[in-house]
C-alpha cells in the first residue's frame, strides 16, 4: 500500500512488531477519531509532545516526550481511558513542563 503524504511510518514502538502508520491530530476528539483508522496518532507542542497507539495486544498505548525523552506512559484498555490521559497530558505539551 502505499504511504500518503500526511501519513507517517513509527519503527521500533514497543509491543509492535514492524512498523506502525500514523498522522497528526491535534484535538482530543480528533485523535480518538483517528484511531478508528490508524493505529498510532501523534501531536506536538512548544514544550513537548504526545503519542496514542495501539499495540499488538490491541490494547492503547499513550506516552508523553520532551525532546524525545518519555516522561509520561500509560496503557489504556479503552477510549474512554485514552479520553482522560489526553484531557491531562495535551495541555502539557504547550506548557513548560519541569
Amino acid at each position: 500500500m502505499k504511504k500518503k503524504a500526511y501519513e507517517h511510518q513509527y519503527q521500533a514502538v514497543p509491543g509492535v512488531k514492524g512498523t506502525l502508520t500514523g498522522i497528526m491530530a491535534s484535538s482530543v476528539n480528533g485523535i480518538l477519531t483517528a484511531l478508528k483508522t490508524y493505529r498510532a496518532v501523534s501531536d506536538a507542542g512548544d514544550h513537548g509532545s504526545i503519542m496514542v497507539y495501539r499495540d499488538d495486544e490491541g490494547r492503547y498505548r499513550c506516552l508523553f516526550m520532551v525532546w524525545g525523552s518519555t516522561r509520561e506512559q500509560k496503557i489504556c484498555q479503552t477510549q474512554r481511558e485514552v479520553r482522560e490521559w489526553l484531557k491531562k497530558w495535551m495541555p502539557a505539551q504547550r506548557q513548560q513542563v519541569a
